[in-house]
Parts: C-alpha cells; sequence; structure tokens
C-alpha cells in the first residue's frame, strides 16, 4: 500500500509516484541536468536562518555569500488548475492485491478524506482537526483491540505547504477479510463523534497531550524551520505562528463534532485495502 497509495490518494498524478525498476535503470545524468540546471542557474533564492543568531549576523552571512550571486530574474512557480493537486473523494474503493502482510494472513485496511491545505484552513478548523485526529485514534483502535483483532490502529492528517491539499487516514493492519469490520467500527464513532458523542474525559486525554506536543515543538529550530521554508514571506505563515496556540488551546467539543460533520463525509472519501 505504501507503495501504490501516494498516487492514487492524489488521483493518479505520477508525480507522487515511485519510478519503477525499468524507469530507474532507464534514467540519465543528462535527464537529471535538463530537469534542475535551470533552476539551479536562475531561480529564487530563499534562505531561512533559525536559531541562536541576530537578524544582522545572519543578513551580514548571507551577504557575503548567496548574497553575492548574481541578481537571478527567475520567479516562483504559481500554483494553478492545471499544475495543483486533487484528492479522489467519492471515488470507488481500491484493493490491492497483495501487501507485505499476505504471507501472514493479514491485511491494511485505510479510509482517507480529503481535508485542506496547511496554509489554507483556518486555524481552529486546523487546531480542530488536529483534536479529532487524536479522539479518533483512540476510538478506533479501542473498537477493534475489544474485538481481538488488531493493536495496529493509526489515524493522521498529513497536508501540503504548497497546495490546498491535505487528508485524514485511518489505517489498521486487520486479519484477512476483515476489511468490512474496520470500515463498520469506523464509520459508528464517526457518527458519534459528529454527534458530539465525546465524554469531557475522553476530550481531555485528547487536548492535554495534543497542546503539550505544541508547545515543545515551537521551542525547537525544525519547527520554525519547517513552518518558514518556502515562501516565508506568506501572512498565514505568520498568523500561524503567532496564534496557532490559542486556537489549539480553545478547542471544544462542539469545535470537533463540527469539524468531523465537514469533512469526514461519503463524498470526501476513498478506501484503500491490501490483501485480502
Amino acid at each position: 500500500m505504501g507503495l501504490h497509495s501516494p498516487v492514487i490518494l492524489h488521483s493518479g498524478d505520477k508525480r507522487w509516484g515511485s519510478p519503477s525498476v525499468s524507469e530507474v535503470e532507464a534514467a540519465k545524468v543528462e535527464d537529471l541536468k535538463a530537469l534542475v540546471e535551470r533552476a539551479f542557474a536562475d531561480g529564487p533564492v530563499e534562505v531561512v536562518i533559525t536559531g541562536d543568531i541576530t537578524v544582522d549576523a545572519a543578513s551580514r552571512a548571507v551577504a557575503a555569500t548567496l548574497g553575492a550571486l548574481p541578481a537571478r530574474s527567475g520567479r516562483t512557480p504559481k500554483i494553478t488548475a492545471e499544475n495543483g493537486a486533487a484528492f479522489p473523494g467519492g471515488a470507488a474503493p481500491v484493493v490491492l492485491p497483495t501487501s507485505s502482510l499476505t504471507a501472514s494472513g493479514q491485511m491494511l485496511v485505510n479510509m482517507s478524506w480529503a481535508t485542506r491545505g496547511y496554509f489554507f484552513a483556518d486555524l481552529k478548523e486546523d487546531a480542530s482537526l488536529r483534536l479529532l485526529v487524536a479522539i479518533l485514534r483512540e476510538r478506533l483502535l479501542e473498537a477493534v483491540r475489544g474485538q481481538g483483532l488488531s493493536y495496529s490502529v493509526s489515524v493522521s492528517a498529513p497536508s501540503s505547504s504548497a497546495f490546498d491539499y491535505g487528508y485524514l487516514a485511518a489505517t489498521a493492519t486487520m486479519p484477512a477479510g476483515k476489511a468490512e469490520v474496520f470500515y463498520d467500527a469506523a464509520n459508528k464513532i464517526i457518527a458519534e463523534l459528529k454527534a458530539g458523542e465525546i465524554s469531557a474525559d475522553a476530550f481531555e486525554r485528547a487536548r492535554t497531550p495534543t497542546v503539550q506536543d505544541f508547545r515543545r515543538s515551537i521551542e525547537t529550530n525544525d519547527y520554525w524551520l519547517g513552518l518558514l521554508n518556502s515562501g516565508w514571506e506568506l501572512e498565514p505563515r505568520f498568523d500561524r505562528a503567532r496564534h496557532y496556540q490559542q486556537a489549539l488551546e480553545s478547542v471544544t467539543v462542539a469545535d470537533v463534532a463540527a469539524v468531523a460533520r465537514q469533512y469526514l463525509t461519503d463524498a470526501r472519501l476513498i478506501k484503500l485495502s491490501a490483501g485480502f
């Protein structure tokens, strides 16, 4: 599933796929050179520095190195309908015949719903989605583990910082032939979440570690580098830097239920499974 799902979840767009062995063997150095030569020669250069450094020191360092390069006329490519990313929401289920787990009598099952890009969703909405992920993960694990079927359940919500593209994915390792058990359990839980059936205790168990993890992350250089990289001048990045913690801390049960109703719909859904 890991090999094929990126292309499937991008509506067949092979930019997100892995090349075949024959394609790798046929690749030439000249092909790579043609691909990157123009960008290296004339493409815009963006420098992001994080950590224990002053603005003046960073400016001097860049001015003496990259800043000394000849002026460049290249521009950052614009995202359009022709080169954007599309999620196959509402598509027919995809069944892959085998997986790495087939020989052990297990299969992978997945439900994915289209969401928004990292800098495209409203901050409160994005923060509510983050808590929905945590709550759904715990409820799904409890449901399938309670039936003795799986101890391997994951829920995540990856999103693009360049495209208005993202998805919420729920995946589990199940015994062969038990995909529908997982789908039925997920559908029942999702209906409960949409109705706001989340206890105060369950909500706090999801909220507290999520907020704590975020507070720890903003103390790292990696967080700030990831936030500012590739388009530091875009206002949504600064808006997220200034206000996301407040948005996360203010999420309520009603907010989580609302975002579940908004995103966890059949029109946004595609089901994947690997193995039988």
